[in-house]
């Protein structure tokens, strides 16, 4: 769970990072830091952060992940490259790319702001995949497709109402913190909302006791 989360932050740093500027950013597998690559030619800027918003739309569309896929891919990409332009300028998109204070402050806005918004969408990816892909979900339960996708709805819907201000609490006690959802994600709150609508979800289309 906290890897595929992490993957979120990636795309926040590498996502601008591939035609914003001059610089190649990337986190090192080994430590968690962020790293500068310096390359011989940048692709040209942006002329408006409006252009900004529709390129990477198209670089996110390219983002290849075993989870985040189709529609699931499709709905995230819209919704972040839509926040972009309400948030961000093209200055604090390139001052992002930078191991700086302000890069920092600027990824940490860039996650509060851009991506918290959208969480519901990747969320429900990973739910519903984690669900599908168990074997012992697949052996007990009967009609495991509508359950899962119950359960990938109502986690989505979770994330979305409490990530935004998770995201901000974790920052601001860490602002370097590489994975702030993995506070919200990994905490017992968190499990007991799965628990919850797992037991909702079962009721409703494996026992049709809810309607």
């Amino acid at each position: 769970m906290r890897a595929f989360f992490l993957f979120l932050v990636v795309l926040c740093v590498m996502l601008p990072v591939s035609f914003a500027g001059a610089a190649e950013v990337f986190i090192r597998k080994d430590t968690g830091e962020i790293d500068l690559k310096p390359e011989n030619e940048a692709p040209a800027a942006p002329a408006n952060i409006n252009d900004f918003a529709n390129t990477y739309y198209k670089n996110c569309m390219n983002t290849k992940n075993p989870v985040i896929m189709g529609q699931h891919l499709q709905m995230m990409c819209a919704c972040t490259s839509s926040k972009i332009p309400d948030v961000m300028t093209i200055q604090q998109m390139q001052a992002l790319q930078t191991d700086t204070e302000e890069g920092q402050f600027q990824r940490n806005r860039m996650m509060m702001f851009v991506y918290a918004p959208c969480i519901e969408y990747p969320t429900r990816a990973l739910i519903e995949d984690s669900c599908m892909s168990n074997p012992q979900i697949k052996t007990a339960i009967k009609h495991y497709p509508k359950v899962c996708k119950c359960l990938g709805d109502h986690m989505a819907e979770t994330m979305a109402q409490q990530a935004p201000n998770a995201i901000e609490q974790a920052i601001k006690r860490n602002p370097k913190d590489l994975d702030p959802l993995g506070v919200l994600v990994n905490s017992k709150n968190f499990e007991l909302h799965s628990q919850s609508h797992m037991r909702e979800c079962l009721l409703r289309y494996e026992l049709g006791r809810l309607q």
